[in-house]
């Protein structure tokens, strides 16, 4: 009797074990509904774990002799400016010779959907492309220290809940290198409803409808701005034209704020009776490298469902000007909207500028009949040479990245369409009435593997090259020292690595020395240094 009921008590729990098994294991299956592809995510999309032992990301070249991979902190190099929204590190990489590598990981239960991919990347000498699966988007060549590309591609996964690979594609030559950082994966289903293209050939054109957009009128007239901290020494604001920028010469809105705390800034202007279309809003903005300004700009309206905003990006550094634009918006009818760029602004010694605020509409192109066709005529206008001007008068041109450019591939024509060698290059220069060349001399423009910083790398040696061809087409030389690795100007003058524990003693003894060794070695090459 005992040995029935135990036999009877076992059965049971079995029974009951097996029911319970069943209902686990179907609720660990995922369903489509458990994921969708707007919550798909990649795992150490920064590249901030540990890389070669978390085993989330594989590395596949196509030879490891010579190639060299590593997760590289920013902070470890002054001079390198990382891409906006990047993080603090990077996948960094060297291909001794030409070769190829991948760089993959595997998402698995993956839902259908269409999916966007991005990832920025730097260096040189390289082609980056992005991977879904079996398809590979189209390569974006990277070209030369501190710019930045973006290699994306749009792919599609039919079949639900299955495993995709996704990574990034590398094509080297011999000698390349380069930096992948922040891998972005962006999905939505395919029930989702296809946006409708407007019909006709649309483009993006400025409005012309925000006054003194581009900052030119001193008084920054147009704009109702309010800095409450305002006292135009600690804390402040004005319109300055940067005489020693390159990118931007124009008239710009500086900001800035030394004082601890943040500073309330906002400066807003409304348009009234904007017509119906698509519109967004774009801006220019510089300032110290690595930290964001606080502000966001917006555009608002009784039309408008919801205020459109933006943050504004860390600034990355005198004359690297970033264009920041909204997101899109419709105005189904006519109505007054406002453009307004507020926050609180960073203090510790924060400044920025601004530039081209802009709202751009969504227009359709207007085909060109040939009625619109005019052809040229003469105006009947003629200026004389001025002949005051002696043979001596100079008429100079800055070449320092000619080497550079040449080494990378370009040719160079003359009026008639024959390629020219170097020295005709610069023959050409001097029979077009330059007879001063300049170039810029930057100590050490090279990284601890050899990689050039850009800007035509141009060291003593470049200088000089340059300057034989200039002496032998009959120019005179001038020697631009910057007395740095790279760019200096009144705004930033780094201290080359060479110099960077001298005292200042040192320091001064180190710049006679080296302007010395320089212009002997110049001289003695039968460059003709006259600056």
């Amino acid at each position: 009797m005992k040995k029935r009921i135990a036999k009877r008590v076992i059965g049971a729990f079995l029974a009951f074990m097996m029911v319970v098994t069943n209902i686990f294991l179907f609720d660990i299956t995922p369903t489509k509904a458990d994921v969708t592809p707007e919550a798909v995510t990649v795992q150490d999309a920064e590249f901030t774990g540990d890389f070669w032992n978390d085993k989330i990301w594989t590395v596949t070249p196509s030879s490891w002799d010579g190639a060299t991979f590593e997760i590289f902190a920013y902070a470890d190099d002054e001079w390198l400016t990382p891409a906006a929204g990047c993080g603090t590190t990077s996948l960094k990489y060297y291909f001794e010779k030409a070769g190829t590598f991948t760089v993959t990981q595997t998402i698995e239960n993956i839902p259908a959907g269409i999916y966007t991919f991005t990832v920025p990347a730097m260096g040189a000498t390289s082609s980056v492309a992005v991977m879904m699966g079996e398809e590979t988007a189209d390569g974006v060549a990277l070209t030369q220290y501190n710019e930045w590309h973006e290699a994306t591609g749009t792919f599609t996964v039919e079949s639900d809940l299955t495993d995709v690979v996704i990574g990034v594609s590398v094509t080297c030559a011999a000698g390349a290198w380069g930096y992948i950082d922040s891998v972005n994966l962006t999905g939505k289903s395919l029930e989702s409803e296809p946006e409708k293209e407007p019909e006709g050939n649309y483009i993006w054109e400025d409005s012309l409808l925000v006054q003194n957009g581009d900052l030119e009128l001193e008084d920054l007239s147009g704009w109702t701005i309010t800095m409450p901290a305002n006292d135009n020494d600690t804390v402040g604001y004005t319109s300055k034209v940067d005489t020693w920028a390159v990118n931007n010469a124009t008239r710009i809105m500086n900001i800035w704020n030394n004082n601890a705390d943040t500073a309330s800034f906002s400066m807003s202007q409304t348009i009234t009776n904007v017509k119906a279309g698509t519109y967004k809003v774009t801006m220019g903005l510089e300032g110290i490298a690595d930290v964001a300004s606080g502000l966001s700009v917006s555009v608002s309206g009784a039309a408008i469902n919801q205020t459109i905003s933006k943050e504004l990006p860390a600034t990355t550094g005198w004359d690297n000007w970033v264009t920041v634009e909204t997101e899109e918006f419709v105005l189904e009818e006519a109505s007054d909207i406002t453009i307004t760029i507020s926050g609180d602004l960073a203090g510790n010694g924060y400044w920025g500028d601004i530039d081209d605020i802009t709202l751009m509409a969504y227009n359709l192109q207007e085909e060109e009949s040939e009625e619109d066709d005019v052809d040229p005529v003469k105006g009947g206008i003629f200026v004389d040479r001025n002949k005051a001007v002696d043979d001596d008068f100079i008429m100079g041109a800055d070449v320092s990245a000619y080497v550079s450019i040449v080494n990378s591939g370009a040719k160079f024509y003359d009026f008639e369409g024959n390629e020219l060698d170097d020295q005709g290059f610069f023959d050409l220069l001097k029979e077009s009435g330059i007879n001063y060349i300049r170039v810029r001399v930057w100590n050490d423009p090279y990284d601890a593997e050899g990689n050039g910083y850009g800007g035509g790398n141009n060291d003593i040696e470049t200088a000089k090259i340059i300057g034989q061809y200039a002496t032998k087409a009959g120019m005179k030389l001038l020697v631009d020292f910057h007395y740095s690795d790279f760019w200096a100007d009144p705004g930033k003058q780094k201290v080359p690595k060479a110099w960077s524990e001298y005292t200042l003693e040192e320091k001064e003894d180190a710049v006679y020395e080296y302007t010395l060794a320089s212009l002997t070695e110049l001289h003695e090459a039968g460059v003709d240094v006259r600056m």
